[in-house]
């Protein structure tokens, strides 16, 4: 009878270490997932620069309220395009050079709507760079672009303003210059 009664005993112990350790596991796989999902929608966040959307929305007010209801269609219709490639991309760790520079000629087109000849750009991509490949973080250059234009044109009182932004190699990376 003991020694039924230690096999009970011995194995309710085993099944409850089996139970336990099932638990332990779905709690943290649990816990990692929690851990991305919050990671995600940190890089989303980050992604989504809150002065650019304020910024854009602003302008498409500005248009609305000057009665031009076809330049803040317009605007509008870039900004759904901007966000929805953001929200594409924030999915993804890295993305194409192509698609960044889609984007940021997407950006610039929108800042040109909002300041007209106070805005003109050139980008250069260097003939040895292969936009296809998946090489960089999503939004990594257009915030840099974005600082030039708020901090560097707009602050200046004469006529036209120029950006260019040049993509070049160094070794194994690519670099962005922007003057």
């Amino acid at each position: 009878s003991y020694f039924i009664l230690a096999s009970i005993l011995g194995f309710m112990l085993v099944l409850f270490r089996i139970v336990y350790s099932q638990l332990r596991a779905m709690r943290n796989k649990t816990l990692l997932i929690q851990q991305s999902i919050e990671s995600e929608q940190k890089a989303l966040r980050t992604q989504l620069n809150p002065h650019f959307i304020f910024n854009v929305l602003a302008s498409v007010q500005d248009l609305i309220e000057s009665d031009a209801p076809k330049l803040a269609s317009q605007h509008l219709s870039g900004v759904a395009r901007i966000i929805r490639k953001v929200l594409t991309n924030s999915r993804s760790e890295l993305v194409s050079l192509a698609d960044e520079m889609e984007n940021l000629e997407t950006y610039l087109q929108l800042e040109k709507l909002r300041l007209g000849d106070k805005l003109n750009w050139q980008i250069d991509v260097a003939p040895d760079i292969d936009t296809s490949v998946k090489s960089i973080p999503p939004m990594m250059i257009q915030p840099f672009v974005e600082n030039s234009i708020w901090h560097g044109l707009l602050p200046k009182e004469e006529g036209k303003g120029f950006v260019h932004i040049q993509l070049i190699r160094k070794g194994k990376r690519i670099c962005s210059r922007i003057k």
